[in-house]
């Protein structure tokens, strides 16, 4: 697997770079680069470019740019609303829906939700998409918004087809064949455990949201946010 360094800064082909920090740990320590290397870079607007290890420092690394990459594809924005797990599970479905190519996650908290998640855990989570950013090859970072209650993260939602995950509702491919080519955005909400209350359900129907299904069995939050997540890239034609 090529080597991929995240920066910050934006790059031109034909220059130098110099890495510190994180990237210049990752580079030397954890994957072991030494002077003449073949890497990637990603700069701070998306860009990919290969680049050269020309010079390695206690503390820094130097790196050639050379020729700007075909950057992957971008497909339709994907937006999930997911309720927190308890545990630890969360970490996982940051990473998997970075790596499907989830644009925007908000952890949501419900009326049955166990965690209260302080900022370290939101902090964790972004840096959890940092990294799977740098191993899949996306152009950017998924966004993970803040903690938020449910009725005020429906509230300022900006307008998308809506779709809540229920057992009780209509099969999620059924739907996006009878809406036909889907362009996104595409929003789900996905529940706490012990599933959304009727009350939820209900303000989730009056913000436009339909309730689908994604099969016959009830899956577990972290297992229904990735299946989603899978779906709903795809239907957006980010899997053909």
């Amino acid at each position: 697997m090529t080597t991929r360094l995240l920066l910050s800064q934006t790059l031109a082909p034909n220059t130098e770079v110099r890495v510190d920090g994180p990237e210049c740990h990752y580079l030397v320590r954890v994957r072991r680069h030494v002077v003449g290397d073949a890497i990637c870079l990603r700069d701070a607007q998306g860009v990919f470019f290969n680049g050269t290890v020309t010079r390695i420092e206690k503390d820094a690394a130097h790196i050639r740019v050379d020729a700007e990459m075909t950057a992957p594809p971008a497909v339709g924005h994907v937006h999930l609303l997911v309720a927190v797990p308890k545990g630890t599970l969360f970490d996982e479905v940051v990473r998997r829906l970075t790596e499907i190519g989830v644009q925007r996650l908000t952890p949501l908290h419900c009326e049955r939700s166990v965690l209260r998640p302080g900022q370290g855990r939101e902090q964790r989570w972004r840096r959890i998409s940092e990294e799977a950013t740098r191993q899949c090859g996306r152009s950017h970072p998924m966004q993970v918004d803040p903690f938020t209650p449910f009725a005020t993260a429906l509230a300022t939602l900006p307008e998308a087809t809506r779709w809540t995950l229920h057992p009780q509702g209509d099969s999620a491919v059924a739907v996006a064949r009878q809406t036909g080519p889907l362009v996104g955005p595409l929003q789900g909400l996905v529940g706490p455990e012990g599933g959304f209350t009727p009350h939820e359900l209900d303000l989730a129907d009056a913000h436009g949201f339909r309730r689908i299904h994604m099969g016959p069995h009830v899956l577990r939050v972290e297992t229904a946010t990735v299946v989603a997540a899978a779906l709903f890239v795809s239907f957006l034609g980010g899997m053909d």
